[in-house]
């Protein structure tokens, strides 16, 4: 996850085969199939999911922006009224791809789509100029398939909530020393990326530290993926196939 953000590809410097088999949290998975409980895992879903949903709906047929995020909308509210995902189990297969048959299905009915849109369901969708969505993560219209669409966004989505999550708890522990010295060289937004001398000499650092500390960040960055992708599947083989699929690892 080098440099995300960047034109390379953001999943480059996590490091290590992370071949754990992290435990799971059995949060919002499990509150899809608990009565009470499938509106707030829905609104998760939209929070977390809607930029890959937003991309593969853009690139699938020949709408335009304000059209795509219409349908992404629609798509969710379906999610909300009909309650498709009550019927996702981790034992029958991964997430990722089961909420992306969701979506070529209902995409195979728009007119439907656009009339659930006009009901309404009160799911909020986040502007897609928001700091998060950086210029240089937009696929190419010109050549993004969108099945890659998707499972791009989706990987860089996983990949800025665990790094958002690391340096929270790096915060809260005194020690964002470690997660500045990370972001001086994986989250760099220039062409030239600095040297470990560059930043020990800029940090006060020895450039022992400043390896350590960037090892130690890219380790906890991976295991926060790592168990974000644990709760949607049963065997450890599946999370092997998902970290494979979505990062090259």
């Amino acid at each position: 996850m080098s440099r995300v953000g960047k034109k390379s590809d953001s999943s480059t410097n996590l490091g290590g085969e992370a071949r754990s088999f992290p435990t799971t949290q059995g949060s919002w998975i499990d509150d899809l199939g608990r009565d009470g409980s499938y509106r707030r895992a829905i609104d998760l879903v939209s929070r977390r999911y809607w930029k890959p949903i937003y991309w593969y709906v853009r690139f699938s047929g020949s709408w335009k922006n304000e059209e795509a995020k219409d349908l992404t909308q629609a798509f969710l509210v379906w999610l909300l009224e009909d309650e498709p995902l009550r019927d996702y189990a981790p034992s029958r297969g991964r997430f990722r791809p089961f909420l992306k048959v969701l979506l070529k299905r209902f995409l195979g009915h728009e007119a439907e789509a656009r009339g659930r849109l006009k009901r309404g369901g009160g799911i909020r969708i986040l502007a897609l100029d928001d700091p998060s969505f950086p210029e240089s993560s937009i696929p190419d219209t010109r050549t993004e398939d969108p099945e890659k669409a998707f499972d791009r966004l989706w990987a860089m989505e996983l990949a800025r909530e665990a790094i958002d999550r690391v340096h929270a708890r790096l915060r809260r522990q005194g020690k964002e020393i470690k997660f500045e010295v990370y972001s001086a060289i994986d989250l760099c937004r220039n062409e030239a990326v600095p040297s470990y001398q560059e930043v020990a000499a800029r940090a006060g650092l020895g450039e022992h530290d400043v390896r350590n500390y960037l090892r130690d960040v890219r380790a906890m960055i991976r295991e926060e993926i790592r168990g974000e992708l644990a709760e949607t599947v049963d065997h450890p083989e599946d999370l092997e196939a998902e970290w494979h699929e979505l990062f090259g690892l």
